[in-house]
C-alpha cells in the first residue's frame, strides 16, 4: 500500500505539475493568441496602408503619365505645326524669289528697251540738230551773200548737242 500511496502521491505530483504546465501553457497560449490577434490587426492595418499607398502611388503615376503624354502630344503637335509653317515659308520664299527673278528680268528688259529708245532718241535729236544747224547755215548764207560771219552781240548762240549719257 505504501507503494500505491507513493504511486498515488507521485501521480498527484505529476498531475499537479501537468496542471501547472497546462495552466502555464494556457497562459502562454492566451498571450500568443493576444499577440497573434494584435499582429493580425497590425498586419491588416499595414495592408490597408499599403493598398492606400499603392492606390495613391498608382494614381500619382497615372497623373504623371497623363501629363507626360499630354506634353509629348503637345510637343508633337507644335513640331508638326512648326514643320508645316517652315514648309509654307519655304514655298513662299521660293515663290517670292521666282517673282523677284521675273520682275528683275522684266525690269532689265525694260531698262534695255528704254536705253535703246534713249539712244535712238539721241540719234534723232543729233540728226535733227545737225539738220537744223545746216538749215540755219544755209539760211544765213542766203540772207547775206559773201558776208563774213562774225560773232556779235546781235547774233544768237547756237545750242550744242546734248552729250550722250550712259
Amino acid at each position: 500500500m505504501a507503494e500505491v500511496q507513493k504511486l498515488a502521491a507521485s501521480q498527484a505530483q505529476d498531475l499537479a505539475r501537468l496542471r501547472s504546465e497546462k495552466d502555464h501553457a494556457d497562459q502562454e497560449r492566451q498571450a500568443l493568441l493576444a499577440r497573434a490577434e494584435k499582429l493580425a490587426l497590425e498586419l491588416d492595418q499595414a495592408r490597408r496602408e499599403a493598398v492606400a499607398f499603392r492606390d495613391q502611388t498608382a494614381h500619382h503615376v497615372r497623373a504623371l503619365e497623363d501629363r507626360a503624354h499630354a506634353e509629348v502630344d503637345r510637343a508633337r503637335q507644335e513640331r508638326k505645326e512648326s514643320q508645316a509653317r517652315v514648309r509654307q515659308l519655304e514655298r513662299e520664299l521660293v515663290a517670292t524669289r521666282n517673282e523677284l527673278k521675273a520682275r528683275t528680268l522684266d525690269m532689265s528688259r525694260g531698262l534695255e528697251r528704254l536705253e535703246k529708245e534713249l539712244a535712238a532718241q539721241r540719234i534723232r535729236a543729233d540728226s535733227a540738230y545737225s539738220q537744223l544747224t545746216k538749215a540755219l547755215t544755209s539760211i544765213e548764207r542766203l540772207g547775206k551773200p559773201n558776208a563774213p560771219k562774225k560773232a556779235g552781240p546781235n547774233r544768237q548762240a547756237r545750242s550744242k548737242p546734248v552729250a550722250k549719257q550712259q
